[in-house]
């Protein structure tokens, strides 16, 4: 999350709040007495920006659906697909990441990539990168019947 969105939650949370709470999954995350200042950045968000294409623009229905449901990566937004860069990969912590976002942490963070909803290691220890990392099926074989449907648009 970017400093906006952690000190929104912050104030949400009251007056002397000792941690924020994941919108997404949850998690609490403690806040020192620098509070949300303290928190170490994990990424840069600027420098994973993925620009859309046609077939990941945020305005399609199907884009619509997929970030409705949780089928859209959490750093770039973009709806997960079958194949390219936007493949979902299931993360030791269970949540999941496009392909890109991933090599995009994993190269600026090599010893200390972390997720970025629950802030769990990305890579076990012995891993040799991101494609040692699974493939979400799951999210994958859902993506696919979202698309196969007649009730979106492509």
């Amino acid at each position: 999350f970017c400093g906006a969105c952690l000190e929104g939650l912050r104030a949400a949370a009251g007056p002397g709040a000792a941690a924020v709470q994941c919108p997404r999954c949850g998690t609490p995350t403690a806040l020192g007495p620098a509070g949300v200042a303290g928190l170490t950045s994990n990424f840069m968000l600027d420098d994973l920006a993925v620009p859309a294409g046609p077939d990941v623009a945020r305005g399609t229905p199907l884009a619509a659906v997929a970030e409705t449901v949780g089928a859209t990566c959490p750093v770039c937004w973009a709806p997960y697909a079958l194949a390219d860069a936007f493949i979902p990969r299931l993360l030791p912590c269970g949540h999941s990441t496009c392909t890109r976002c991933l090599e995009g942490i994993v190269k600026r963070h090599p010893e200390d990539a972390l997720c970025v909803i629950c802030r769990a290691r990305v890579l076990e220890p012995g891993a040799r990168g991101v494609s040692d990392l699974p493939i979400n099926y799951a999210m994958q074989r859902y993506m696919n019947e979202l698309k196969n449907s007649s009730s979106f648009e492509q």
